[in-house]
């Protein structure tokens, strides 16, 4: 897409040392310009070339440039006239001004379309930087190419600003198309992160493939293959309420790329306060959205609340003595809850997307699902059976019907749970496992993890537990030669030859070496 972009007086000042000229202006607006382009050009395979002319916009004079700085209103008329004027409709596809006053404006899909393809203004008192390319300008300019707010909240700037249809983030949001860090006391974080929601990707993407702005000034096919993601559950999959899930998706890339995975819930509901009681409405957004990663897997809520908090995410967190909302609220009541993967193939210059969808039903008359064994700290030993037991919480009649559950063992504080102690095991409440004797099993922070299997939902015990590993005495099972004399190399064999600390002959000790486990 053609990008003509302005500045007022005022940003040339803000951007340039002195004296101000309009090679140094320019080259601050191209940072910005390629700042967010590496996010359109990753999440939408979009670019914006800035117009051979472009220099013909740069005002560097704020007594006399044609905008009013502070008014961003004001501007988008001033814009679209000036580009016009000066720029020419025909050649120019996305117009926008940058500013230090006035806030973020912009017409809502109006790339492409004559007389409002201008309309876009980014207005801060410190233009430089993701606090302003993230935050305003590519969230603006998602605004020309036809993406609505995302967030939810309802104090702060959010105030009059919401869009009920697309309100999927709680309280202010962290996407782009969100307002992270404007609306207090909801805000879930200072700044925006560098990517956009699942449902601004389908606004934007759906403007410009099929709407008003699929007529682009060019179009280069890049060679690259999007992600295809294995098909999801088609039937919803119904889960006992207050208890935590996790979700995967698989996908793979015929180009080899590095993918990375973003599951978001797609649930725009009533408008919400995310730290009022019950958190849980009913048909609100409960749980924020997290950059993508590589890792397919999302806990609902996050590891951290469940190992920390008992499954329940406190309502707020504090970052350098500021207050936040955590945006994450285990489901209490009887809901169905759409979430979406997105996945990324992050090629530079030109990326795939990809995503797909599953529904999850919280059930309220069952659940919580919980260990009510290892609920606080205790000493186990590896190689002795114990008993673990749980709430089965009527996750055995419909709909969840979880007939058997499997049972794990993490010795890392519950990141990974590595040690399967049962694979499927009737789900009746309670059940004895044994911990295999290793060095790697003991820990001082063993957890224990009971899963759904077929289905979804798991605990994990809220306390650390101190696991010691019994060293298995030795068995010889053969010994060559059976006879000889002084200074003879003999071969022993057998079992758990690690743990030999001394060989004796006769009552005779005698220098060893330890091949391996079984020599």
């Amino acid at each position: 897409y053609r990008l003509a972009l302005a500045c007022t007086g005022e940003y040339a000042a803000a951007v340039s040392t002195a004296p101000i000229t309009t090679s140094k202006v320019m080259a601050a607006m191209v940072t910005s310009v390629n700042r967010v382009n590496s996010v359109y050009e990753k999440d939408f395979s979009i670019r914006m070339i800035m117009v051979s002319n472009n220099a013909s916009l740069i005002f560097t004079n704020a007594s006399t440039d044609p905008y009013t700085n502070t008014d961003g209103n004001a501007m988008l008329t001033q814009n679209q006239t000036i580009l016009d004027q000066v720029i020419r409709s025909a050649n120019y596809d996305i117009g926008h001004v940058f500013s230090t006053g006035g806030g973020g404006i912009a017409g809502l899909g109006v790339v492409c379309v004559t007389g409002q393809k201008a309309q876009g203004v980014t207005g801060s008192p410190s233009p430089v930087g993701d606090a302003y390319d993230i935050d305003y300008v590519a969230h603006e300019m998602g605004h020309q190419f036809g993406g609505n707010h995302t967030f939810n909240g309802t104090t702060g700037s959010a105030l009059g600003n919401r869009n009920a249809s697309t309100a999927y983030e709680p309280g202010s949001g962290s996407t782009i198309m969100a307002y992270a860090g404007i609306c207090a006391p909801q805000d879930l974080q200072s700044n925006s992160d560098p990517y956009f929601h699942s449902g601004s990707y389908t606004e934007i993407d759906n403007y410009t493939t099929t709407g008003t702005g699929n007529v682009p000034f060019s179009t280069t096919n890049t060679g690259n293959n999007p992600p295809v993601i294995s098909a999801l559950p088609t039937t919803t999959l119904s889960i006992p309420s207050q208890t935590p899930f996790a979700l995967t998706a698989s996908a793979t890339d015929a180009d080899g790329d590095t993918l990375t995975y973003c599951w978001e819930e797609f649930d725009a509901g009533n408008a919400q306060d995310p730290t009022a009681n019950p958190r849980d409405n009913g048909s609100s957004c409960i749980f924020r959205s997290y950059n993508p990663t590589t890792n397919s897997t999302r806990v609902f809520p996050s590891l951290r609340f469940i190992l920390a908090n008992s499954n329940l995410p406190p309502a707020f967190y504090t970052n350098n003595g500021t207050a936040y909302i955590n945006g994450e609220t285990i489901p209490t009541t009887s809901r169905t809850m759409t979430y979406r993967v997105s996945v990324r193939d992050n090629r530079a210059g030109g990326g795939g997307q990809n995503w797909a969808s599953m529904k999850v039903a919280t059930v309220a008359t069952a659940g919580p699902f919980r260990i009510t064994s290892q609920s606080t700290a205790a000493n186990l030993t590896a190689g002795v059976p114990f008993a673990v037991t749980w709430n089965v919480a009527n996750t055995t009649a419909a709909p969840i019907n979880c007939a058997n559950v499997k049972i794990s063992y993490s010795a890392d504080g519950g990141t990974n749970f590595p040690v399967v102690l049962a694979s499927s095991t009737p789900n009746n409440g309670g059940a004895t496992v044994t911990i295999p004797s290793s060095a790697a099993n003991a820990s001082t922070q063993g957890r224990i993890k009971i899963e759904a299997v077929g289905n979804v939902f798991f605990d994990i015990s809220d306390a650390n537990l101190t696991v010691a590993a019994v060293t298995q005495a030795p068995t010889i099972s053969s010994y060559s030669p059976t006879s000889g004399f002084e200074n003879t190399l003999v071969t022993l064999t057998g079992t758990d030859m690690g743990s030999i600390n001394a060989v004796f002959f006769n009552g005779v000790s005698a220098s060893f070496t330890v091949l391996s486990n079984t020599q």
